[in-house]
Formats: structure tokens, sequence, C-alpha cells
């Protein structure tokens, strides 16, 4: 199993708040985005609700 998770620049809103996940086994790639509730899951776009974007976001606060 290999899984990639780095922060990145989000396509949508230009913020380095998105997180960008790749993982070989099971495969998928999403990238979720606390500034602006983007997620993009296997290259279907949908959008977080704004709680679950703060709460996102609060998680994401705690591990830096």
């Amino acid at each position: 199993m290999s899984t990639n998770a780095f922060v990145d620049t989000c396509p949508h809103c230009g913020e380095n708040t998105c997180l960008n996940n790749v993982s070989t086994r099971p495969q998928y790639h999403n990238k979720e985005c606390w500034s602006c509730g983007y997620d993009l899951f296997e290259g279907e776009v949908n959008w977080m609700t704004e709680k679950e974007r703060l709460d996102f976001k609060a998680d994401m606060e705690v591990i830096a």
C-alpha cells in the first residue's frame, strides 16, 4: 500500500490549503480544501457543507 498526502494549492480558490491525497491501494486521488470547501474525488467535484469545511479546517489546524 502506498499513500502520499500533502498540502497543495487549491485549483479552485488558489489558497495553499488543499489536502492532496493519493493512494495506490486502494487506488484513489482526492483533493479537499479547507478554505473554500472544494472536494475533488476521482474526477468528480463536490462541495463540503460549511460545517464539514469548518470541522476539516479545525482538524488540519490541530495537526499543524
